[in-house]
């Protein structure tokens, strides 16, 4: 708003945003804010399915509802088959299946969580954003877990999006983000207002 109090908020709003983007190496227009990584989850899935023309969608059936449900919903609405990349017996992702449905299936979106929220396995970010950039697919993770705990540099990882909360970081409940690279066209998921462009 243009009013003295808006201002200050929307101030404030910038700084943590330069503070986020600072955090996980990236611009701060590539920060949206959003009310959790269950938003956050949703608008990486479905701006992947509508903007960037995804078909298949690579995932592991140990995922946060948040990314499984989501993908289910775009079988439903657009017709975007799902592949579960098979896992080992700590849960972890099999990369060299991760690699062959890669391969198979070009252009897809590769979504595997950083660690999981169950069992606590962590994935390997930078090999599967080189299998991803190796196939032309786009890469998404829930590092909901994770940010803030240990160092994640999205131009390192290739990541396309990552997702957070900001409760796991001791920030306020009801607050998450996501990181879009900036090179992606995306649109806005919600219309008619300016909040986060």
């Amino acid at each position: 708003s243009i009013h003295g109090f808006g201002r200050d908020a929307k101030a404030v709003i910038e700084i943590a945003r330069r503070e986020v983007g600072k955090l996980i190496n990236a611009e701060p227009k590539e920060i949206i804010f959003t009310s959790g990584g269950t938003e956050a989850d949703n608008m990486a899935i479905i701006c992947a399915v509508e903007d960037l023309n995804v078909k298949h969608i690579i995932t592991s059936r140990t995922e946060h509802k948040a990314v499984l449900y989501t993908s289910e919903r775009m079988a439903e609405l657009h017709g975007t088959e799902i592949h579960y990349v098979n896992l080992d017996p700590d849960g972890r992702p099999n990369y060299d299946h991760l690699e062959s449905l890669a391969q198979q299936y070009p252009g897809s979106l590769i979504t595997l969580m950083h660690a999981n929220n169950e069992i606590g396995t962590k994935i390997d970010l930078k090999k599967v954003g080189s299998i991803a950039k190796a196939n032309n697919a786009y890469f998404h993770s829930d590092t909901v877990q994770t940010l803030g705990h240990f160092a994640i540099d999205v131009k390192d990882i290739q990541a396309d999006f990552i997702t957070c909360s900001a409760h796991k970081l001791n920030g306020p409940k009801g607050v998450g983000f996501l990181y879009i690279n900036s090179e992606l066209p995306m649109n806005p998921m919600i219309v008619g207002g300016g909040q986060e462009s």
